[in-house]
């Protein structure tokens, strides 16, 4: 019993410093700064704020990737009200907007921190727009 809770105790220490890594997420934008918000039920969401309003990405399954990235493919909701889509809906965290659209996010490296490019679309059009973000080390 003791060499299982001590295995506990040592894998779970080593899991903590990654799950705090994803809140300090940051990037550098053309459109500002997007930061890595939270995880809800196995989907990563990055938000950006500006004077038009919020938009928030969602990657499923990305915080089951910390340290393999690669290509992940989501979609985004926004709170702007310059172009809709006809139908309102609702992110996995109850954020809601008129303006969504699908999108593809490839990351720059496997390991963080690393920068990525987005390929955004809008409702359900095709592709439209492209977001590259780099990271934001350091404060």
């Amino acid at each position: 019993m003791k060499i299982t809770a001590v295995a506990s105790a040592i894998i779970l220490g080593a899991l903590l410093p990654a799950t705090f890594a994803q809140a300090d997420e940051k990037w550098r934008t053309d459109r500002g700064p997007v930061i890595y918000l939270e995880d809800v039920r196995g989907v990563a969401i990055f938000q950006h704020i500006s004077q038009q309003g919020e938009i928030q990405y969602y990657i499923p399954d990305l915080p089951a990737y910390l340290y393999d990235r690669g290509v992940h493919h989501g979609y985004w909701i926004s709170s702007a009200s310059d172009r809709h889509c006809g139908n309102k809906v609702a992110g996995i965290d109850d954020f809601t907007g008129w303006n969504h659209g699908t999108l593809t996010i490839h990351f720059d490296d496997y390991e963080l921190p690393t920068g990525w490019t987005m390929v955004e679309a809008d409702c359900d059009g095709p592709p439209r727009r492209i977001l590259i973000a780099q990271p934001v080390v350091g404060k």
